[in-house]
């Protein structure tokens, strides 16, 4: 079974257990109805955030969400330990690719995390690497024929030594530049998401901010 296919039926499990519909489900992860009910179907597969915001959302572990095991992860399993353990089911000839491409995005997450946390550049990488509990990513939406692009923001917290996506707020703005900009400041006031709606409140109340 598609890893996909999967994720489908265990959220329709989830969803008939906490008496969750479609669009109650869409509304607090800020996507559209349509999404999730391509998700349900098994028709789209998620992007990482998008898997670690509905396990948040439907409080399972991610495992959970893709194998159906009942048993929980250890505390510190990890996105890299599942994309791993899911390698091993993979054809032989395709299982070094694989392996190799988990490597350069376990790289490239170790080099975004440490750009994170170069503020403020005067102190060392371990002084401030736990000063920051939330970061604020900027997030890209394209329309079905990828021809409109919206930028909204994707709310991380720290969760030991990774960041969960817990929010994701979108679309903003069309202005690729100024919702990054957001996003950064957001970061290095170190705002808590407690207080996002006011300042996406007054964001949006800039004419030139609205989508």
């Amino acid at each position: 079974m598609r890893i996909r296919d999967r994720i489908a039926t265990t959220m329709k499990c989830m969803m008939e257990e906490n008496h969750m519909t479609v669009k109650e489900l869409a509304d607090t992860m800020y996507i559209s109805k349509s999404s999730v009910q391509e998700y349900l179907k098994g028709r789209r597969s998620m992007g990482i955030d998008t898997l670690e915001l509905l396990a948040h959302r439907l409080n399972v572990p991610v495992e959970y969400l893709v194998s159906g095991k009942t048993s929980a992860p250890p505390s510190n399993y990890s996105i890299m330990e599942l994309l791993a353990s899911e390698v091993q089911a993979m054809h032989p000839q395709i299982q070094p690719m694989a392996s190799d491409l988990i490597n350069v995005f376990q790289k490239m997450m170790q080099s975004s995390d440490s750009l994170f946390i170069t503020y403020p550049k005067t102190a060392s990488s371990r002084s401030t690497r736990h000063t920051f509990a939330y970061r604020y990513c900027l997030y890209e939406m394209r329309d079905t024929f990828r021809k409109t692009c919206a930028y909204g923001i994707l709310v991380k917290e720290r969760q030991g030594e990774h960041w969960m996506t817990i929010a994701n707020i979108s679309p903003l703005s069309h202005d690729k530049r100024k919702v990054e900009h957001l996003a950064n400041l957001c970061t290095e006031q170190k705002l808590d998401p407690i207080h996002l709606p006011d300042v996406v409140a007054d964001f949006l109340r800039d004419s030139t901010g609205t989508v």
